[in-house]
């Protein structure tokens, strides 16, 4: 096979490639996580991270929220999680991660708000237009 012939081959698989991720690179925006304190009467600790970043220890006022937002990764890769604790429970998990399930349902417009609340942790649902719970609280390690 001549240059020519092996250049435009090459051509076309970097754009069949490109093709075949399109959904995801659709998404390549920048994000907003909302980590919100629908806590009655306590103040909310969110410590949130990425491989990448780490946000600091959050002291988060009763109706307060705290943000951060981003890009996703060439990888495609993105991953943030946080440790929430008050003075009733504690729980680490994912807060956000790549895929387009997660992102049609619950992060379409590039935000995705959590709310802490006495019973667990929430994640609003925008095809619902509610805020639908994900996680029970631990007892807090001491």
């Amino acid at each position: 096979m001549d240059v020519q012939k092996m250049s435009y081959l090459a051509v076309l698989l970097l754009v069949l490639a490109l093709c075949m991720s399109q959904p995801l690179i659709a998404n390549a925006g920048k994000f907003v996580v909302h980590v919100e304190n629908g806590l009655k009467n306590d103040i909310l600790q969110a410590h949130c991270k990425s491989g990448d970043d780490d946000l600091g220890l959050q002291y988060i006022s009763v109706n307060k929220e705290f943000q951060w937002s981003f890009g996703i990764n060439f990888w495609q890769s993105t991953l943030f999680f946080c440790n929430m604790s008050w003075v009733g429970g504690q729980r680490t998990f994912d807060v956000f991660w790549v895929n387009n399930i997660f992102f049609r349902k619950y992060c379409p417009h590039y935000d995705c708000l959590w709310r802490a609340q006495e019973d667990g942790i929430y994640l609003f649902n925008y095809e619902s237009s509610e805020y639908e719970f994900q996680y029970k609280w631990e007892p807090r390690q001491i």
